[in-house]
C-alpha cells in the first residue's frame, strides 16, 4: 500500500480510502460484498 504525508503534521496516510457510510442503507447487501471484494484485490 502506498502513503502519504498528511500536510504538515507529519502523519503517514494510505492514498487508498474505502468509504462504507451508504453501506445497510443505500448500498444492497449483495453490492457492499462485491465492493469490499474489490477493494481487498487492490
Amino acid at each position: 500500500m502506498k502513503y502519504r504525508k498528511l500536510g504538515n503534521s507529519g502523519a503517514s496516510v494510505s492514498n487508498l480510502i474505502l468509504g462504507t457510510m451508504g453501506f445497510g442503507t443505500e448500498t444492497p447487501e449483495k453490492e457492499a460484498f462485491a465492493i469490499l471484494d474489490a477493494y481487498l484485490e487492490t
